[in-house]
């Protein structure tokens, strides 16, 4: 099996125990006033919003540790679209991903090749609550083995919990961000526990810090967001958020 192929199977395995109380519901569509909020609630209405709402992200990931990779890339979904593209290096290979669909079909071109199939029943509900629950990195580590985003046909929700959600202590990287600390628990099994930097003006998230234990080593993740979505409840047609640096 080509190197790349092996990373990106075992990545999956080592962060989440397989190669193939919980956030989530209806909540408010805003997400201002972050301080004021139980950290649940923030991670309630960010899926909420998420899953409702048009949403441009553009995205900068690096890993470090017992794995290394370097992608930026965007998250674009909407009502009937969704794509998920990136460019940089995974392991030591360089790669290039996308992933582009639309109600009836989904294309995935990777260091595997192009592909084309039809789109999964809940592809947008795994890219966006695997978004929060997980960060990006791992539905990338499937795309550069030609697969489709974790869970896209159904299931994200029961499958990758958020347990011990609960404000963040530690100090923060800037005076403008309060953090949500949690644990992540896939299929019932503690895998890491990360802390989501949310804009206190905004509610938007603007950088996740994630650390993946196993044995023989661990993974430290950072990703930083700049978000912007549109929204119909929005008086302006849309919000626009710049903070990744």
């Amino acid at each position: 099996m080509p190197l790349l192929a092996r990373l990106s199977c075992l990545l999956p395995i080592l962060f989440l125990g397989s190669c193939s109380a919980t956030a989530g519901g209806a909540g408010e569509p805003g997400l201002a006033n972050a301080p004021h909020r139980e950290p649940a609630a923030i991670i309630e209405a960010l899926e909420a919003r998420l899953l409702s709402d048009p949403v441009h992200l553009r995205y900068r990931v690096t890993a470090s540790g017992a794995f290394a990779a370097e992608l930026d890339g965007m998250l674009d979904l909407s009502a009937h679209e969704s794509q998920l593209s990136a460019n940089g290096t995974f392991g030591d290979s360089p790669v290039s991903l996308h992933l582009a669909a639309d109600s009836d079909s989904m294309r995935i071109e990777s260091p595997q090749g192009a592909k084309s199939e039809s789109t999964p029943h809940r592809l947008r509900e795994s890219l966006a609550i695997g978004l929060v629950r997980m960060g990006v990195l791992h539905n990338l580590a499937r795309l550069t083995g030609g697969s489709a985003p974790d869970r896209a046909g159904g299931g994200v929700r029961e499958w990758v919990e958020l347990r011990e959600i609960r404000a963040d202590t530690t100090v923060a990287p800037h005076i403008d961000w309060v953090g949500v600390r949690f644990d992540i628990h896939v299929s019932g099994t503690r895998t890491a526990e990360a802390v989501l930097w949310i804009h206190r003006t905004t509610g938007v998230p603007v950088r996740r810090e994630q650390v993946v234990s196993f044995p023989g080593g661990s993974m430290s993740v950072v990703e930083e967001y700049d978000i912007g979505w549109a929204s119909s409840r929005s008086e302006a047609g849309g919000q626009q958020v710049r903070h990744l640096r």
